[in-house]
């Protein structure tokens, strides 16, 4: 693991990121016309596990099948 990449080139940031927006839907959600308390409840539910889900996944693979180190 001589070589270096950039962040933004990384799984494992990415990951990351997406598992953060997973957890901000709740905030998130209002703001792209989500009005009604029940489409809210259903919809932050599912978004943000699948979206925390996804993003650890990755996050998580990014870094064990990682080549280069971050700079």
């Amino acid at each position: 693991m001589d070589d270096t990449k950039s962040a933004l080139t990384s799984t494992g940031v990415w990951g990351s990121v997406i598992a953060l927006l997973g957890a901000f839907a709740p905030l998130i959600l209002p703001a792209v016309g989500l009005k009604t308390a029940g489409d809210q409840q259903a919809a932050v539910a599912i978004t943000s596990q699948l979206v925390t889900g996804i993003g650890a996944a990755l996050a998580l693979y990014g870094r064990l099948a990682a080549t280069k180190r971050i700079v």
